[in-house]
Formats: C-alpha cells, sequence, structure tokens
C-alpha cells in the first residue's frame, strides 16, 4: 500500500517537472516584441571573461520584411550608453532575407548589471529587465530563455 502510494507520488511530481520543461522550451522570450523590429529575441547567452561580459543575443526574423542592414545595431545599457555588436553572425542570404542573427555585445559587469535593450531596424527588443547579473564563474555561460535574469 505504501508503495503505492509513493509511485502516485512520483508519477505526479514527474508530470508537474514534465510541464516546467515543456514551458521553458513553449514560452517566447518576451510577450510583446516590438513589431518594428522586425525580428524577435530566441535566445541570450552571457558568458563570463573576468571583468566582462560576452552577451550574445540569437534573433528569429518574427515577420515578412527583411532586416535593414542599412540601419546600426546597438545595445542600450541603460539610458545614456550603448554599444555596437563586437560580431555578427546571419542565418540565409542578403537577397531573400536573413532568418536568424546572432548579434554578440563586449560588456563590462558593470554594464551588464542594468537593464539592456537592443535597438534593431526601428524597434526596441528587452534583452534583460533586472538589476544586477546572476552568477556566472570566470569562462563559463549560461544561456537565457526570458528577460528576467
Amino acid at each position: 500500500m505504501k508503495h503505492s502510494r509513493f509511485r502516485i507520488f512520483l508519477f505526479i511530481l514527474l508530470g508537474v517537472s514534465a510541464l516546467f520543461a515543456a514551458a521553458a522550451f513553449i514560452l517566447p522570450y518576451e510577450w510583446g516584441p516590438d513589431p518594428k523590429a522586425r525580428f524577435k529575441i530566441a535566445a541570450v547567452q552571457a558568458k563570463r571573461d573576468r571583468s566582462y561580459y560576452w552577451i550574445t543575443v540569437h534573433l528569429k526574423k518574427g515577420g515578412a520584411e527583411n532586416h535593414d542592414l542599412m540601419k546600426p545595431v546597438r545595445l542600450q545599457l541603460g539610458t545614456l550608453k550603448s554599444l555596437e555588436p563586437a560580431d555578427v553572425t546571419f542565418q540565409g542570404n542578403a537577397e531573400s532575407g536573413f532568418t536568424e542573427m546572432w548579434y554578440k555585445f563586449w560588456v563590462s559587469e558593470s554594464e551588464a548589471a542594468n537593464p539592456l535593450h537592443l535597438k534593431i531596424n526601428d524597434g526596441v527588443l528587452t534583452v534583460k529587465t533586472t538589476e544586477g547579473m546572476p552568477p556566472i564563474h570566470d569562462g563559463m555561460m549560461r544561456t537565457f530563455s526570458n528577460p528576467r535574469w
């Protein structure tokens, strides 16, 4: 009798954990991305490099319009400062349009503690909403699936 109750408890626990795991893959990074940005954030990676972070923003095409290569892309740090990307990788081609893009930014520890926003095309996407940085050891990387990190 005790073993059957324990098994039922384990199956319920397994079901609840499976729901949370599925939600992490199904839910979008940001609920209402700016349609003027033409892309939406799929995920963000932060890799610690001593007192700096490599912040990589993975974008997926969110509509029919292509990315405008003539418009600058900037990572907005707080209210005054913005950074240009240190590296960019495109998936697709310029003629038919890019389907995915990865923008990589070199951000100091003090700057990364602020909320971060990505200015792309004519829109703004939320990269990070919280103050401070989660604990990441030097040389380690974490991937985030929502802007609350």
